[in-house]
């Protein structure tokens, strides 16, 4: 692109996360500022820099951290209120996970550099501002209203999520939530439902993994409120029983584990962490074990190991 004899003098991206993406890429590249205009709140991919690529089968491949930050993010609430719900919708899900992620991520933050404990502080903010007032976000948006609850809720997800993510960096990005939705992207059942409806799900599965019951059951009735999904079967039919299948005798858990670390052994996948709980079966089946281990063996079909 640098050969082009481009004259460009700033690069506009209008549309959604995916144009976003590749347009602070082209950015980049032509090193010149990006401007992002969203028309729709479903990820914070306006404001953070870094980029997500996926295949043209829709399956996360992996992502591109930038090393400075966007120039400046544009956000008309009137043509947020006017996308479809579903978009919003998703963008809750999707930033709800800094909270959860981030506390997997960084379970001693006073440890850490200030700017990721200001980071954390900033994700736990905004998990109580979604929990609080997405219902009535969502509800104005129907009734096509841009209520101080919907700007609330859409800068959590634009400016929110981008902030927390630029300011604690891998201790806020991506954690087992953000691995679900990637080993989900393989499931052709799941291709119509959007990125942070998956990784909604996601964090139900993690709270799961982790025994913490409490957690589960406030997310769960949070979703019943918000029409996130709660079950496997809520993104897919048939899903629970190809998940089955798949997973019967190709899993190995380890119970220690401090990120999540998807290693290739043969036929088997070690899931491995550190932290202090023991390996809870229970819980874990509570949050359909199987499929969890499922999407991390898909993700194990790289040809070296990953962390997410």
């Amino acid at each position: 692109m640098n050969e082009s004899g481009s004259e460009a003098a700033v690069v506009i991206g209008v549309g959604g996360g995916a144009v976003m993406d590749t347009v602070k890429a082209v950015a980049r590249r032509l090193g010149v500022p990006f401007v992002g205009i969203p028309t729709i709140a479903a990820t914070c991919a306006a404001w953070t820099p870094l980029s997500v690529w996926y295949n043209d089968a829709g399956q996360a491949l992996q992502f591109e951290i930038f090393d400075d930050a966007n120039f400046l993010v544009l956000v008309e609430p009137q043509i947020i209120l006017n996308a479809p719900a579903e978009y919003l919708l998703a963008g809750i899900g999707d930033t709800l996970a800094k909270w959860y992620e981030a506390v997997v991520l960084a379970p001693q933050p006073e440890h850490l550099p200030l700017t990721v404990r200001l980071g954390i502080n900033g994700a736990l903010a905004i998990r109580a501002v979604l929990l609080e007032r997405s219902e009535d976000a969502l509800a104005d948006q129907q009734h096509g209203e841009a209520t101080q609850a919907f700007r609330d809720v859409v800068d959590a997800i634009i400016a929110g999520g981008g902030m927390v993510g630029g300011l604690g960096e891998r201790y806020t990005r991506v954690a087992a939530a953000h691995a679900v939705h990637n080993g989900l992207t393989v499931l052709p059942q799941t291709e119509k439902y959007l990125h942070g409806t998956k990784v909604a799900y996601g964090i139900l599965v993690q709270s799961a993994l982790l025994g913490q019951d409490d957690v589960l059951a406030q997310l769960i009735t949070a979703y019943e409120r918000f029409n996130l999904p709660t079950r496997l079967r809520e993104l897919g039919g048939g899903l629970s029983t190809t998940v089955t299948n798949w997973t019967r005798s190709s899993i190995t858990p380890c119970a220690r584990w401090s990120r999540f670390t998807i290693c290739p052994w043969r036929s088997h996948l070690t899931f491995c962490a550190r932290h202090s709980r023991k390996w809870n079966p229970s819980a874990v089946k509570r949050a359909e074990r199987l499929y969890l281990m499922m999407i991390l063996t898909t993700l194990a079909t790289r040809s070296s190991c990953r962390s997410i």
